[in-house]
């Protein structure tokens, strides 16, 4: 049920080039271990740790716009306007800082957790394994490779 959200999400938001047909190589490790970390570490600190891009390979904060696509292209939560207006502003616009995005994206997940924690945590994974599958229709690029001369 959530496989073609999963694929628009993946366009949106984590596709390289002009055709959308590309994914980083690092993105296929970072949402294969997402379903490990919230078990083992919980919800809010995965969903944390995926939020600081910083010292990611890749941009691995572009894993919570596009879970967050898929719960509310799934109705499983209300849409809030300023969250759409955000998602819509991502799409858009790859090259943004993306931090402040996130980091709203963040506050919105953590005062979700609080009415009923159990509920997104079970929506989220469900989402992350939507989207792992998704990935796999893209091709894989390796952005790291130090180029010869």
């Amino acid at each position: 049920k959530l496989l073609p959200f999963a694929l628009k999400a993946a366009a949106n938001y984590i596709t390289i080039g002009s055709e959308h047909l590309s994914v980083p190589k690092q993105f296929k490790g970072y949402i294969s271990s997402f379903g490990a970390s919230v078990i083992k570490s919980g919800l809010m600190p995965t969903l944390a740790f995926y939020s600081d891009a910083k010292k990611a390979k890749g941009d691995r904060s572009l894993l919570v716009p596009a879970l967050i696509d898929i719960l509310l292209k799934n109705d499983s939560y209300p849409v809030e306007a300023d969250v759409e207006n955000a998602l819509e502003t991502l799409k858009n616009d790859k090259d943004k800082d993306m931090r402040p995005i996130v980091h709203h994206f963040f506050d919105w997940l953590l005062k979700t957790n609080e009415d009923n924690p159990e509920k997104l945590r079970k929506e989220l994974m469900d989402a992350s394994i939507a989207l792992k599958l998704a990935l796999r229709t893209f091709r894989e690029v390796d952005n790291d490779k130090k180029k010869k001369s």
